[in-house]
């Protein structure tokens, strides 16, 4: 649990800034750019579920429920998207105080989670968390989400201006791909089908927009920039998609609450190759 003194903050506000990973160490914020044509977002429900909502991953071992990061409470919460209210969570491993990413995998265990100060790995398996090995995205990763399809990774991650996307396998296979469209450290991160492969979006902290890819097994491939839903939002945290559903979960600050909004985003068929950047893994 938290030290005392952070307890006895008296305002939520300064719980979140204080505990959400935003480091401010990035380049400075730039304009929101016009959305790319053929990619359209409708916002279906928002929620205040009442925690700090970080990272977000769609828990198909258990489907119907988004988890969630809370490094306030040092818990991953449990939410049912179809009642629209929180079911339930598990307490943090101690000693992972910084948690900002979740992911629900790999097989045999319930979570993992990431750490803005510590450099590994944490697994929850059958209710008792245990180290894993280094996080190849170390301290700087954000957003994570787990392919129960090829066994791998995805993680946001930002150093010093320099935004990347990381692949791995832990203690094996590690891809990091080097993308220059977004300007502001990276936040959430989600996983979604997308022509036969696998498409990635991810968001920043405080530049509001998705930057969308897709990977082929080998080549990232940005295909889209669209602003997020304009929500009076400071902060934008966590992303996943909810393969039962087919509609996306983004997480945001206002004020000193945190939100959950079911998102439908929508790819026209008329989005073609011949003007997306392609990227090779850097490693």
């Amino acid at each position: 649990m938290k030290p005392v003194h952070l307890l006895l903050i008296g305002l939520a506000s300064l719980a979140y800034a204080g505990e959400d990973g935003n480091d401010g160490l990035h380049a400075p914020v730039c304009p929101i750019v016009p959305g790319t044509d053929g990619i359209s977002i409708t916002v279906i429900d928002t929620w205040t579920p009442g925690v700090q909502v970080l990272g977000l991953d769609w828990l198909n071992s258990e489907d119907g429920y988004v988890i969630m990061a809370s490094a306030v409470d040092d818990r991953i919460n449990r939410w049912d998207a179809a009642g629209g209210c929180m079911a339930g969570g598990i307490d943090l491993m101690d000693s992972n105080a910084g948690c900002f990413g979740v992911a629900a995998g790999p097989a045999g265990a319930l979570f993992t989670s990431n750490d803005w100060d510590l450099t590994n790995l944490f697994v929850n398996e059958n209710g008792a968390w245990v180290d894993f090995p280094a996080n190849p995205a170390g301290n700087k990763g954000r957003g994570m989400e787990f392919d129960e399809e090829t066994g791998e990774y995805w993680e946001a991650h930002s150093d010093d201006g320099v935004y990347s996307i990381y692949n791995f396998v832990p203690g094996g296979t590690t891809n990091r791909f080097i993308i220059s469209e977004p300007s502001y450290q990276l936040s959430g991160l989600a996983v979604f089908p997308c022509n036969g492969n696998l498409g990635i979006v991810v968001t920043s902290y405080n530049v509001h927009q998705f930057y969308f890819y897709e990977y082929d097994g080998s080549t990232l491939t940005h295909f889209g920039t669209v602003p997020c839903p304009s929500m009076g939002q400071a902060q934008s945290y966590g992303l996943c998609y909810a393969d039962s559903r087919g509609t996306f979960f983004w997480s945001w600050a206002k004020g000193s609450a945190c939100y959950l909004s079911e998102l439908d985003i929508d790819f026209d068929a008329g989005l073609t190759h011949d003007t997306w950047g392609s990227i090779k893994a850097q490693f």
